[in-house]
């Protein structure tokens, strides 16, 4: 088990319990009931049945079809109808569909009839909550240990109707699994590079990119030029986990004009790719500053990718590598924090979650305790704040990390220690 260190605001941060779990995702572990069973204890309490056709038909409902879009409306108006059966099954299927039915939900909020505007509240509340969420990356994760017929096939139909970045690494987590054997990839994701959904190209682009042959990866390299950004940075991502530069270009260009995560995504993937040749400067949030990274990886490219060696970079894909995975969820906690974005931080922490400072320790019990912290603090000095960046350098088990004496656990009790850090550590 491993735990992730960041230095910030002058004390350390021991982040312990991530939300994405990286005990499932590493190539070549033989998977066994005991890695899942967090997950199917969460589906129990839900009543959610965890046999591998019980999770199919859990992720299937909220795949729709064409009629099924087209009949949202109708289902949206009976939230008002006058029998109160109609409007409870309403309201069940739409929260059975997801977050597909999220757009009509919201035009519902403006309807004249009281009753549908409660029901639509509701109902967006329940889509919108961190157990939908929860749910759907333990069916996900759940699907690589029970292995049922035709799961690649649902998976991919699911694609399109994610809209949250935590369920969609789990699926693609899982795909990646499940579609790639044996050094070959499922025909059912390579045809997916020609679909005319993003969020399936940029699947079959990230995991063909990585496992495919010659001709596919080929075919890989066109979707570099995809008119869609997620696109490009997932086909970048799976060619450069395949130990070829020709994604780096792509990843250059993606610093600028495409919205801030994906070009953080592509920067850290560059620093990577580049170790110690790197350029100094850091990605930033204002305009000029993204301008100035893309120039500064642009000369990085013209005097360093011909005799760039990827041999040992690590550059391989975060849903099959521990430490890629956890630098993936550490960046993405780093800057939760640093836009005091909560919903971030609960995807990404758990309790007990361990705030060190000096020889001091403070342990979060409880998430609402967590949150609550991050909710209150008050952080000194806003403007210094916002110039800091941040990066992770290294992922360390916790044992390493005590081995190597740093600063605030000098004198500490280690076996003690020890015990606390490592009480609910997920990742």
């Amino acid at each position: 088990m491993h735990i992730l260190l960041h230095h910030l605001f002058g004390f350390l941060l021991l982040v312990l319990g991530l939300f994405a779990s990286t005990d499932t995702g590493r190539a070549g572990d033989i998977l066994a009931a005991d890695d899942f069973a967090k997950d199917e204890k969460l589906l129990k309490e839900a009543q959610i049945s965890t046999d591998g056709p019980s999770l199919l038909e859990f992720v299937r409902k909220r795949i729709l079809t064409v009629t099924e879009i087209k009949s949202l409306d109708p289902l949206v108006r009976r939230l008002g109808d006058e029998e109160f059966t109609k409007r409870e099954q309403a309201s069940k299927n739409l929260k059975d569909i997801g977050k597909a039915a999220l757009p009509r939900l919201r035009l519902a909020l403006k309807s004249n009839d009281a009753e549908v505007r409660r029901r639509a509240a509701e109902i967006i509340e329940f889509i919108q909550s961190d157990s939908t969420s929860d749910r759907l990356c333990a069916a996900a994760r759940l699907l690589q240990l029970r292995q049922p017929d035709g799961a690649v096939q649902v998976l991919i139909d699911f694609l399109p109707f994610i809209e949250d970045s935590t369920v969609e690494e789990e699926v693609l987590g899982t795909l990646g699994r499940l579609g790639v054997s044996e050094g070959k990839v499922d025909p059912v994701l390579v045809s997916t590079l020609h679909s005319q959904a993003p969020a399936q190209r940029a699947a079959g682009a990230l995991l063909v990119g990585w496992a495919g042959n010659s001709q596919q990866r080929l075919k890989v390299k066109q979707l570099l030029h995809d008119p869609d950004a997620s696109v490009r940075f997932r086909a970048a991502q799976g060619i450069l986990a395949s130990r070829d530069k020709a994604g780096l270009p792509t990843l250059v260009l993606l610093l600028h004009d495409v919205p801030l995560e994906l070009s953080q995504r592509a920067e850290d993937l560059l620093r990577r790719a580049a170790g110690d040749s790197a350029p100094t400067g850091m990605l930033g949030g204002s305009e000029t500053n993204r301008k100035m990274c893309l120039a500064a990886w642009s000369d990085w490219s013209k005097s360093n990718l011909e005799k760039l060696d990827l041999a040992k970079a690590d550059v391989g894909l975060p849903l099959l590598s521990m430490n890629t995975r956890a630098r993936d969820i550490a960046l993405r906690w780093i800057h939760g924090f640093g836009k005091r974005d909560l919903k971030t931080l609960k995807k990404t922490t758990d309790a007990p979650f361990t705030r060190a400072m000096g020889s001091a320790f403070i342990v979060f019990d409880k998430r609402e305790e967590l949150e609550q912290w991050f909710l209150n603090d008050r952080r000194p000095n806003e403007a210094r704040i916002a110039e800091m960046r941040f990066t992770v350098k290294d992922v360390v088990t916790v044992n390493q990390y005590l081995a190597s004496g740093l600063g605030c656990f000098r004198g500490t009790n280690l076996p003690q220690l020890s015990d606390i850090l490592c009480s609910k550590v997920y990742l």
